[in-house]
């Protein structure tokens, strides 16, 4: 899978790549997965990389497939300052505006840390479906 623009991948650099089914199981294995890129991040960037992976891969789930039956990819690529989850699902798409949530909504959070802890995240809508992918700095 090639990167967005903006978002260049070092060949040499470690890469996770995981298929998921679309079940509420999916953001659990996409955390369990990113643990191999431990020793490679501090355990604080870790931590965040694990949260903005869970939180697209959640929205992938919810709004980005219609049965446990789809797949949605899971991809981290380690850059040299930086490092990329992308999320791809088979759905059309959302609007990526991340609001600020209300207290009390009992959600609208997930895109609003994403937007929080990555460097730069976009929305690639695509004939296939729908890429996310977030930076965050090394």
């Amino acid at each position: 899978m090639t990167q967005p623009s903006g978002f260049p991948r070092a060949a040499a650099e470690p890469r996770v790549r995981l298929r998921l089914s679309a079940d509420e199981g999916a953001p659990a294995l996409a955390r369990d997965a990113l643990g191999a890129l431990a020793g490679r991040l501090s355990a604080e960037r870790l931590e965040s990389l694990e949260l903005v992976a869970s939180e697209l891969v959640t929205n992938a789930v919810r709004h980005g497939t219609e049965s446990d039956r789809e797949e949605i990819t899971l991809t981290a690529d380690l850059q040299a300052n930086a490092v990329a989850v992308t999320v791809t699902d088979p759905g059309s798409g959302f609007d990526p505006a991340a609001p600020r949530p209300q207290p009390g909504s009992g959600g609208g959070f997930g895109l609003y840390l994403v937007q929080e802890l990555a460097a730069a995240w976009q929305v690639e809508r695509r004939p296939e479906g729908t890429r996310v992918t977030a930076r965050l700095a090394r």
